[in-house]
């Protein structure tokens, strides 16, 4: 094709997708408008137009519009009828071809659906019914588990042909991916399965030409079925080869997805297919249409197309609905790093696929899904060009720890000759098939010698490390041994780490990590993060940014954040730890481990949505627990951290009960394998009594303060009194007690914390101002209104002139007063105040969290408490809805805004608003004759 057909296309193109994005009666003069010269375009754009209208007209199938009923338009005749042993029960769609019913069994040997599509006879031209046929025929040629399967056909009592198929209850492919928050590599698994369709159909002579999400069901199951061969071509029994070819007189198609030889109606092959599956990887991977955006800046690094994947998710387009955020966000991502994921083998499968030329695409679906899966395991693929660095860089990733151990010994043996020896086992690696054998003895010798080396460096670490123990353990003074905790004399020992091994930056670095890990158990945040980052610092000067060492630092500097209570940092580390452990394969435990790790830190961010994408690992780590206990000698520590993978994923699916059996099986394998002063027990025995306490019962905080007395006893013995982490428990058990209502004990317990604070020299106030307004809401309880008055104003005044930021301790203590102002019947005053934590929240927080919803939702019930009706309704409503879609109908945040919404209701006089909302929400009434009683 020559440069001017192509430019010519491209204005084609153009000029026909705006148009139609405009209402059908809009777009003929909108053509005459935007072309008033080259009379040639004007007519080709409108002939195109033309083809696609009386396409649609004919043989588009849709579901009944809002208001009008398909059965009293045409079909009401049939519902009922009987054709062959099925009965007709319902109109799923309609069109100029006839109608798609769903059926049932009247035969009574056996229960089954079916959809039933039939032929109008009105309609029945030579055309249609040669066409119809052909679809039959193919269906009962095609047997595939993702092809919907012909199940009976036959003919009406007006000789019209119909079939029975296979009923396929799910959501289109688009639709399943974004409702379920499916990441790239689920949505590339599924993907994967419908190329391998779409293979099996070319395989028995048959291109689809019309494959778009709307005709690719899933099923409940997870299942993609490919649907409507309606009008797919059956190719003739004496073609052979790839290059098998449709008619070029074969216009029907849907224009998104066509090929460009389908648009310009040449003839077909099976690349036609190809293409299309191209576009619709593309939707699946960034939410927009790739013929929506490819004239709005065309990629110059590129021959045609769209703008690569990994660029358009990072740009915002007028016409679209949806943003970058929400498109990443329905992928369980972020846009840069959802555009990190895709960039790269992504970008240039896409791409290859949607090639103009049919032989420049993939020569077939199959090796399209090959390329895909290729990706997948971290082999080259063939859409990119081989260079050295990426063919290098695909082995190190799948042999990262043989490259890395290998690279280790061989620089003490042979120095220089590392690159020499990686570039033989590159080229080698390209040529398996061939030297495979030859390679993997070559391997094995090479190995031994790695391991010797390893293991005599292995010897020097530990003699090292032991050497540093001992210096930390010995004090010179055995009277003065007596009285200093384990913490005084990790601190001694930790002074002279940069000294004793300076000649060991890596085993420093691991010395720190381990300390950072035994502070942050213990509550001591701060200790934790500076030995931390000093670990990080010497990692990233060893060039270990990428390394699993690296990994590691950034998981324990994200619970560090989390029991900091700074959650956004806190998803931010995970999300580092993440992106590198993924390049060490996807299958190793710590990988799984992070997934739900993240699950729960942005459930605890308020990042629902984000949150529930992660959580659907569930499936997956319940099988690899069950494996594990299943072998004849489990491994108790992968059992124990699988068990606790799994109550994390269970917790952000409000699952309280079973997540607590899971994570309390959890603790338990931990204290026999690590023992319980090791800092990950610690740290997942703070997050079970965390659980408990947010299982809110009375019962289950009681036991919730079991747990925290366990801490707070473990903190005073190896940290001694008067570390600030012992009063940040104290602080914790006093917000239980005062929960149950156990007042002086909690007013005890902040006093305590209070005596801590005081005695150390470092800044305490902003943890002595929230232990205030603690007490500000103890007092109030107490009906001390005076002394709960001027604990909530000293507190707020001070953390309004905080330099830090502390906009999430201020949004909740302002919310805190807001309440009890309107406790108090003074809703004026506490208007102001639920408007201001509002405020703060939504500067704040993420557009996915639920807290803003929760703040609006009360102001809303302030407001209703003023008469200010108007005001009020859309905050209740909005809150509600929003609630609801993120945390279910019986959270109980939900339910909190549902009562708000009945009391306006009833306050208004809504009845039937009012039963509307109880019919939705029944734990209403109950709740409602409970407070009646």
């Amino acid at each position: 094709m020559s440069h001017e057909t192509k430019e010519r296309w491209r204005k084609v193109n153009e000029l026909l997708h705006k148009a139609l994005e405009l209402e059908p009666e809009e777009r003929t003069s909108y053509v005459m408008r935007s072309i008033t010269t080259d009379t040639d375009l004007r007519q080709e754009v409108l002939a195109h137009l033309k083809n696609i209208r009386e396409y649609s007209e004919r043989t588009t199938f849709r579901l009944a519009p809002e208001g009008e009923s398909l059965e009293t338009i045409y079909g009401q005749r049939m519902l009922g009828s009987s054709l062959g042993p099925w009965r007709l029960v319902e109109l799923l769609g309609q069109g100029g071809m006839g109608y798609v019913f769903l059926a049932e069994r009247n035969d009574r040997e056996f229960d089954q659906m079916a959809a039933i599509k039939v032929i109008r006879p009105d309609m029945a031209t030579d055309e249609l019914l040669t066409r119809f046929r052909n679809e039959r025929q193919i269906l009962a040629d095609l047997k595939h588990p993702n092809i919907a399967r012909l199940l009976d056909g036959g003919t009406t009592e007006e000789g019209m042909p119909y079939f029975a198929m296979e009923y396929v209850k799910g959501r289109t492919l688009d639709a399943y991916c974004d409702e379920l928050r499916l990441g790239v590599e689920a949505r590339i698994e599924l993907f994967i399965q419908v190329c391998q369709a779409v293979q099996y159909a070319h395989k028995n002579l048959v291109v689809h030409r019309d494959i778009k999400p709307n005709n690719i069901l899933v099923t409940e199951e997870g299942v993609p079925k490919l649907l409507d061969f309606g009008i797919a071509k059956l190719l003739g029994d004496a073609v052979r080869g790839t290059e098998l070819e449709t008619s070029a007189d074969a216009k029907p198609m849907t224009p998104a997805y066509a090929s460009p030889e389908q648009m310009r109606c040449e003839p077909i092959t099976t690349a036609s297919d190809v293409y299309t599956l191209g576009v619709l990887l593309y939707e699946l991977l960034t939410g927009y249409s790739p013929r929506l955006v490819e004239n709005l800046g065309q990629d110059k690094t590129s021959n045609y197309g769209p703008l690569k994947p990994s660029r358009v998710v990072l740009r915002t387009y007028s016409w679209s609905a949806t943003g970058p955020e929400v498109n990443a966000a329905n992928r369980a991502s972020i846009p840069d790093r959802l555009s990190r994921t895709l960039r790269g083998d992504l970008d240039c499968i896409v791409q290859r696929a949607m090639r103009e030329e049919p032989q420049s695409r993939y020569s077939s679906a199959g090796q399209m899904a090959e390329d895909l899966q290729r990706h997948l395991q971290n082999l080259p693929v063939l859409a990119r060009k081989q260079t050295f660095l990426y063919t290098a860089n695909r082995f190190a990733r799948r042999h990262l720890l043989a490259v890395a151990v290998s690279v280790f010994g061989l620089a003490a043996i042979i120095g220089f000759g590392v690159k020499t020896e990686m570039q033989r086992r590159l080229l080698e690696d390209q040529q398996a098939i061939l030297t495979q054998q030859k390679r993997q003895l070559q391997v094995n010798q090479e190995l031994l010698l790695v391991e010797r080396d390893a293991a005599q460096n292995q010897r020097d670490m530990s003699e090292r490390l032991l050497a540093f123990l001992e210096g930390v353990f010995q004090l010179a003074d055995p009277a003065i041994a007596a009285q200093v905790t384990p913490r005084q004399m990790v601190d001694v020992g930790a002074e002279g780490i940069e000294e004793r091994l300076a000649d060991k930056p890596l085993l420093q670095a691991r010395i720190y990590h381990t300390l950072a890990k035994v502070y942050t158990g213990l509550g001591a945040y701060a200790d934790g993060r500076k030995y931390l980052e000093r670990a990080i610092v010497k990692l990233e000067q060893l060039g270990q940014s990428e390394s699993l060492e690296m990994a590691d630092a950034m998981e324990s500097m994200a619970w560090l954040m989390y029991f900091s209570k700074m959650n956004s940092e806190a998803v931010s580390y995970a999300e580092k730890a993440r992106e590198i452990r993924a390049g060490f394969g996807r299958d190793r435990l710590d990988y799984i481990e992070i997934h739900s790790n993240l699950a729960l830190l942005y459930n605890e961010a308020g990042l629902h949505d984000l949150a529930q994408g992660y959580a659907e690992h569930e499936d997956v780590v319940r099988r690899v627990l069950l494996a594990e206990r299943g072998k004849a000698e489990p491994d108790p520590d992968r059992e124990s951290r699988l068990s606790l993978c799994l109550a994390y994923l269970l917790r952000v699916k409000r699952n309280y009960r079973e997540a607590e059996r899971y994570h309390r099986a959890g603790l338990e394998g931990l204290a026999q394998s690590i023992g319980e002063r090791h800092p990950k027990y610690l740290y997942n025995l703070a997050l079970l009594a965390y659980l408990l306490q947010t299982m809110g019962s009375p019962e289950d905080l009681r036991r919730a303060i079991e747990v925290q007395e366990d801490k707070l006893a473990l903190q005073k013995r190896l940290l001694g009194d008067g570390h600030r982490s012992v009063a940040q428990t104290y602080y914790d058990l006093a917000e239980m007690d005062l929960e149950l209502g156990r007042l002086e004990e909690a007013r005890s317990r902040t006093d305590l914390a209070l005596g801590v604070y005081g005695k150390l020299t470092e800044d305490t106030q902003v943890p002595v101002l929230l232990i205030k307004g603690l007490q500000a809401r103890i007092a109030a309880a107490m009906a001390r209104h005076e002394t709960a008055e001027s604990l909530f104003e000293e507190t707020i005044t001070g953390l309004r002139a905080q330099e830090t930021d502390v906009a999430r301790e201020l949004a909740i203590n302002v919310e805190w007063y807001a309440l009890y102002l309107e406790a108090r019947q003074l809703p004026a005053r506490a208007e102001a105040y639920h408007r201001e934590a509002y405020q703060i929240l939504s500067a704040t927080h993420h557009g996915d969290s639920d807290w803003p919803a929760v703040t609006l939702s009360r102001w809303g019930d302030c407001l209703r408490r003023l008469h200010r009706f108007e005001e009020a309704e859309p905050k209740l409503v909005e809150s509600l809805a929003t609630l609801s879609a993120r945390l279910g109908p019986k959270d109980r945040a939900t339910l909190e805004a549902a009562r708000h919404l009945a009391d306006f209701y009833r306050q208004t006089d809504r009845s039937e608003d009012l039963r509307t909302l109880e019919r939705q929400y029944p734990e209403l009434q109950a709740a409602k004759a409970a407070e009646d009683r």
